[in-house]
């Protein structure tokens, strides 16, 4: 089972869903970057989102394209990236959590 599968049958219950998008709040978001080290997985990117009123706004967004792009143990460098951001909660006061994932094998 791949990273994406792992996420969605696991965590789909705890997300809000926006556009087909799983979006976590930051407990559910420090398990799921667990997941992605201990699957050896690498996150692309992630994306904030801020809850104003009945509404759901994107209002911040990461990418890893330059770690990932390096290649070699680029998981433990996009881990280490992520949880950097998210150590005691989520950046810019956003409230959830949207990741962007990939198995480090092909």
């Amino acid at each position: 089972m791949g990273i994406n599968q792992l996420i969605d049958q696991k965590y789909k219950s705890q997300a809000v869903i926006k556009g087909g998008d799983l979006l976590f709040d930051h407990q559910t978001a420090l398990k799921i970057i667990e997941d992605c080290q201990n699957m050896d997985a690498i996150i692309i990117g992630m994306d904030f989102w801020q809850r104003r009123g009945t509404n759901l706004v994107e209002i911040n967004s990461t990418d890893f394209g330059e770690i990932n792009s390096a290649g070699i143990n680029t998981s433990p460098a996009t881990i280490l990236a992520a949880r950097h951001l998210t150590t005691d909660n989520l950046p810019d006061g956003a409230d959830y959590v949207c990741f962007l994932l990939k198995d480090s094998s092909p």
